[in-house]
């Protein structure tokens, strides 16, 4: 199995594009796109299996992603 950065498994779960789409109130179209998203930014990887879509998560961090810093994101009370 995969290991990431803290030595943690990367398991994968199985996951119904429909189930994901009630959840977040989008379509399924909209669903399968930010998949295919996050899979060509190299975040997941995805394979369509016959009861679902199989989900692994390969890296949450983004090189080009802004610190909480740099674009006002902060979880402190303070601004």
């Amino acid at each position: 199995m995969d290991q990431d950065f803290d030595g943690g498994v990367r398991i994968p779960f199985l996951a119904k594009v429909s189930d994901l789409s009630k959840r977040w109130n989008w379509s399924r179209n909209t669903v399968f796109s930010f998949l295919r998203t996050l899979e060509n930014d190299g975040a997941i990887e995805v394979k369509q299996c016959q009861n679902g879509t199989l989900i692994r998560v390969l890296n949450i961090f983004r090189k080009d992603a802004k610190t909480s810093e740099n674009n006002g994101d902060s979880c402190s009370a303070e601004r």
